[in-house]
């Protein structure tokens, strides 16, 4: 405990919150390492005895490698634990209307749901006070925070009709969630809070296209671009350009 003096005790910490978020996560990496494991010892078993490895325990393994390794990095970087994650329209052009905006800012919002729910991650979905089609998300697991921080600013997407393109934009943006299991209304007014000390954004993390042909670029970071429009929204947006790379 980090605390000005002992005699406090560790429940008077005016950082226990975070201290006891850490010890939680080196015991959840710990958990998630022996699994993976006993998935290695089981597929060895398997190979041993068949020949040949299920194709279902190697992705299963291959992910859990994966999320111990995020998990060890959230460890090192002393990383939030928990994110909340804000999806709304910007940039709204004249003719265009409120329900294209909205529709895409639903689409990004259950990219980050599907990634989430593939990455093993816990899910919570808050009342956004401002928008309420969309949702606020509350987002824990192993590497949560460094990927989800990432996606932070705007995401396009553009529509050509008869040689006009029409573009809806939706604002990305993520802070740490408070600790410590707030009411509802403190939870809500934290996260406001610290919303609106972001400094503001018109960067472009990534922009996307249906037609004539599904095109995703990214711009932000190491750039890179795919025709995987589908897989992308599909979550794996963190994947496709690790893949690509291995395939380099």
């Amino acid at each position: 405990m980090t605390c000005a003096t002992a005699r406090r005790g560790p429940l008077k910490c005016p950082d226990r919150h975070e201290t006891l978020a850490q010890i939680a996560l080196m015991d959840r990496v710990k958990a998630a390492a022996d699994t993976a494991v006993s998935l290695q010892a089981r597929q060895a078993k398997g190979s041993e005895r068949a020949g040949k490895s299920s194709r279902e325990l190697i992705q299963r393994l291959a992910l859990q490698i994966h999320l111990v390794k995020e998990g060890i990095a959230d460890v090192v970087a002393a990383a939030p634990v928990e994110v909340a994650v804000v999806v709304e329209p910007a940039l709204a052009r004249p003719g265009l209307g409120d329900d294209d905006a909205t529709a895409w800012c639903a689409q990004v919002l259950g990219m980050y749901r599907a990634w989430a729910k593939s990455r093993r991650m816990q899910l919570t979905e808050v009342a956004n006070p401002a928008q309420r089609h969309l949702p606020w998300l509350l987002v824990s697991g192993f590497g949560a925070h460094r990927v989800l921080s990432q996606e932070m600013g705007l995401h396009v997407m553009e529509q050509e009709d008869g040689g006009a393109t029409d573009r809806s934009t939706a604002r990305v943006r993520v802070v740490p969630a408070p600790l410590g299991d707030p009411p509802p209304d403190r939870l809500k007014a934290q996260i406001k809070a610290r919303l609106e000390a972001l400094p503001a954004t018109l960067a472009i993390v990534r922009r996307y296209r249906e037609a004539p042909s599904p095109l995703v670029r990214q711009m932000a970071g190491a750039p890179w671009r795919s025709g995987k429009l589908g897989a992308v929204l599909a979550g794996n947006f963190d994947i496709i350009p690790l893949a690509q790379r291995a395939d380099d």
